[in-house]
């Protein structure tokens, strides 16, 4: 809920001075996990896995300037996803 409460601008210059904002940062990340776990714990139990990685990564990649990381590509062949849905 960081991001919610607090500017990108404020978070920074506190960032830059004050050591104890870290716990802002470390509760935006949290939050973040939590939220993505629990739309795949949803799209598992919904069938839908692939149509959920794939719009999520490439949202998640989409102001990239290279696209998603090979990393990510490699990933998801792996696990049997179809990579042309993250081109």
């Amino acid at each position: 809920m960081t991001c919610k409460n607090y500017t990108r601008s404020f978070l920074w210059s506190q960032f830059t001075r004050d050591v104890s904002s870290l716990y802002l940062l470390s509760l935006h990340n949290v939050y973040f996990l939590i939220d993505i776990l629990r739309k795949f714990r949803q799209a598992v139990l919904d069938d839908n896995v692939e149509e959920y990685l794939t719009t999520f990564i490439k949202n998640y990649h989409s102001n990239d300037k290279e696209g998603v990381p090979k990393w990510v590509i490699d990933a998801c062949e792996a696990g049997g996803i179809d990579v042309a849905k993250l081109k």
